[in-house]
């Protein structure tokens, strides 16, 4: 009688072994706490493969890309003045550079240009007209192979950089522009899209050569 009842207890025991999969234990949703977004794109400015150099007080070059909102380079005069970023390695999907200046009433026209080798620039954003004081841009564009980014000042009477930002994205396969919350609030920036292509909707001509989504200034 004990051998049966050992063996039926047995065989209920792994009976309901064997169910246990079929009847999964359902899941509890969070009725609290933070969720965290992971945008697509890296800011690599401050990685320590990269590095900058400049037309004069090259020595500083170094503060204008370590995140510290206390430190600048400042430019040696004013007139032809030129800053550029060595990315330390060749990128295919860097979609947007961000540029905080010194000056925050001063009007900034510069040509921000691309490079794969550091010899041959093209220009990925052209703010030489721009009439619009402000303390920095954001520029958005697309260049495979790049390695070398060079703001090259037209006039300003204050030129200086105190951050540059550099986005990488993670995907290759995101239109430049196409996403533009990741890195700051868009009620404070400016959105380029050279010659607005790709089109984005909802955005007006901002008076530097970019454009912006109607009713947001320069930050």
């Amino acid at each position: 009688m004990l051998k049966k009842t050992l063996l039926r207890l047995t065989c209920v025991v792994l009976t309901a072994v064997m169910l246990l999969p079929l009847f999964p234990a359902e899941k509890v949703s969070a009725i609290g706490g933070t969720y965290y977004y992971k945008p697509v794109e890296s800011d690599i400015a401050g990685k320590f493969w990269v590095s900058g150099t400049a037309s004069s007080n090259a020595a500083d070059a170094g503060k204008a890309l370590d995140g510290k909102p206390d430190t600048a380079w400042t430019a040696a005069g004013t007139g032809a003045q030129w800053f550029t970023v060595d990315l330390g390695g060749v990128y295919d999907a860097v979609r947007q550079a961000r540029v905080v200046f010194t000056s925050p009433t001063t009007v900034y026209r510069y040509i921000l240009e691309g490079s794969a080798n550091g010899t041959a620039w093209t220009t990925l954003s052209d703010r030489s007209a721009n009439t619009v004081i402000g303390e920095g841009f954001s520029d958005v564009f697309k260049y495979e192979g790049l390695r070398y980014l060079r703001y090259r000042f037209v006039s300003a009477l204050c030129i200086g950089i105190k951050d540059i930002s550099i986005y990488n994205y993670w995907r290759d396969d995101l239109e430049g522009g196409a996403d533009v919350s990741g890195f700051t609030s868009a009620t404070n920036g400016i959105w380029f899209n050279s010659n607005n292509n790709p089109a984005s909707p909802s955005i007006i001509p901002d008076g530097s050569g970019g454009y912006r989504p109607p009713g947001i200034e320069p930050f």
